[in-house]
């Protein structure tokens, strides 16, 4: 899959969230729990800055710290931002992912995604929580590995990685959830779409490059998975379902 079908999801999600009220009244709770996340995360990271930053921190003498001085103080900051970054994804894609389902139900049908009949079971409910718990140790896990790997240099593009495997793992469930898919089918086309989840996850962490964008990543980078279902850009094999015209 191209680079540009990433980025070309992530601008038509952001202009349908601009342009489409429904769709902004389905995100208004995300975007309530992300800024909260966010801001106490935040407020956390910059309590601890001197902590932080002398973890990192060199200690270099004489004029060199001059030169060095304003770049550790870059560096130390970009972490907490990027700490806050994988905390709201954590928490708002894997314990609040529910909310954000209404959402890419509503994108895929706007791209023309025929969505199945909704059905349920004891036994589907009972296979979905055990999917659910599962997902969110391991999501939680592996969220704290990339916040400690990303407090050092050397380590920061697997810490990178690492959380963009997660915005990319969990958007592309939630929007496979939206698209009636059972869990044992979202395990398998998880696995079958590697290369797509971490595109849109590393698409995801430019995207929080943007002030305060992060509060609004999990909502756009489920509408940009949801999309790239619909356009065909995902392995769904029989799976997909796209009207024709």
């Amino acid at each position: 899959m191209r680079i540009g079908s990433v980025v070309s999801a992530y601008f038509q999600t952001c202009s349908m969230l601009l342009s489409n009220a429904k769709l902004r009244a389905l995100m208004l709770r995300p975007f309530l729990a992300g800024l909260a996340v966010y801001l106490v995360s935040l407020g956390i990271g910059l309590y601890f800055f001197g902590e932080i930053r002398a973890v990192i921190d060199p200690e270099l003498q004489n004029w060199v710290r001059l030169i060095v001085n304003p770049l550790i103080w870059i560096a130390t900051l970009l972490i907490v931002l990027f700490g806050s970054v994988v905390l709201v994804v954590i928490l708002t894609l894997s314990l609040l992912g529910i909310l954000q389902v209404p959402l890419a139900k509503e994108v895929l049908q706007l791209k023309g995604f025929q969505l199945p009949i909704e059905s349920g079971s004891v036994r589907g409910f009972s296979a979905s929580l055990v999917w659910e718990g599962a997902k969110l140790i391991v999501v939680i896990l592996i969220g704290i590995i990339a916040v400690l790997l990303g407090i050092f240099p050397l380590l920061l593009p697997i810490s990178i990685i690492l959380s963009g495997w997660i915005i990319g793992f969990e958007s592309f469930d939630v929007a496979l959830e939206a698209g009636g898919k059972t869990v044992t089918q979202r395990i398998k086309l998880i696995l079958k779409n590697s290369p797509v989840i971490l595109a849109v996850g590393l698409g995801g962490l430019v995207f929080a490059l943007i002030p305060f964008a992060a509060i609004i990543l999990p909502s756009v980078s489920v509408g940009c998975m949801a999309i790239l279902m619909a356009e065909g850009k995902c392995r769904l094999g029989q799976e997909s379902q796209v009207e024709g015209p």
